[in-house]
């Protein structure tokens, strides 16, 4: 029976100084060779892919389940509406939180967040050209809630813990934590209240016919948590979150130890 596996970026395709190992790239194209199909499920917005992806990838579930693309084609997108952001850039001020919006072409954000987060990138990275395909273009801007075209929202460095956002919140938004475990209560995603990766997955297979049961998906960090309960089959990465490896039906090895090549060989799918 051919699948339909998806796939995080972060942790999971790549590591996070930037590099995919090539028992990675060589497992996608057999996997693909082979009749599965093949998707990105991430928090990224589409601008924050690497081109190399698309052509290893069926299609894009980006933005944490509120974008999805197939073969160039915007199958679905939502955005978020003036109150809603409103809400989000009332709770940052409150918290001191610095906040940055990603659209499908760029990020939108102030002068302030911008050097936060290129500080904080170059903290975990001295891999200047994936910070720089990271960020992407930008808008600097200090009124988010006046665009039209956010898909979700960043938040950094906030005086509050993460159940104090979710208690502000939580009656319009979803809040999941940095997948950096240090950042985990200060930093996190704001999404549409129901959308995120599993939104996605379920959309997507609603669109094609598809079953839920014939579905894989691959994750390590928190905003994979639904996707891993959602999927037929949720793999940890080996590197993944102990709250992630708890709930998944099968853990690889560690990204770094060709993980996602050892757990396609495990299921049969290469």
């Amino acid at each position: 029976m051919k699948k339909i596996i998806f796939f995080d970026i972060d942790g999971t395709l790549y590591d996070f100084s930037g590099h995919m190992p090539a028992s990675t790239i060589e497992a996608l194209r057999q996997a693909r060779a082979n009749g599965h199909k093949l998707l990105i499920c991430s928090g990224r917005a589409k601008y924050q892919m690497y081109p190399e992806l698309f052509k290893l990838f069926d299609g894009v579930i980006g933005a944490t389940g509120a974008y999805i693309e197939e073969d160039n084609e915007v199958l679905l997108e939502h955005f978020m509406q003036r109150e809603l952001l409103q809400r989000i850039v009332n709770a940052s001020n409150l918290s001191g939180a610095k906040i940055a919006a990603m659209t499908r072409n760029h990020m939108i954000l102030n002068e302030e967040c911008k050097d936060y987060i290129l500080n904080q990138l170059g903290n975990v990275s001295r891999n200047t050209e994936m910070i720089k395909r990271i960020m992407g273009e930008y808008e600097i801007s200090d009124h988010l809630e006046e665009h039209t075209d956010i898909q979700k929202v960043l938040y950094y460095g906030s005086n509050w813990q993460i159940d104090d956002m979710i208690k502000e919140l939580s009656d319009v938004c979803d809040i999941t934590g940095s997948s950096l475990e240090q950042k985990a209560l200060t930093d996190g995603e704001i999404t549409i209240k129901g959308i995120n990766k599993s939104y996605g997955m379920r959309k997507y297979l609603e669109l094609h016919g598809l079953s839920r049961k014939d579905t894989i998906a691959f994750g390590d960090g928190p905003n994979d948590l639904d996707m891993i309960e959602y999927a037929g089959i949720g793999v940890a990465m080996g590197n993944a979150r102990q709250k992630l490896k708890d709930v998944a039906d099968y853990v690889t090895k560690d990204i770094s130890d060709n993980g996602i090549q050892y757990a396609m060989e495990h299921f049969g799918l290469i």
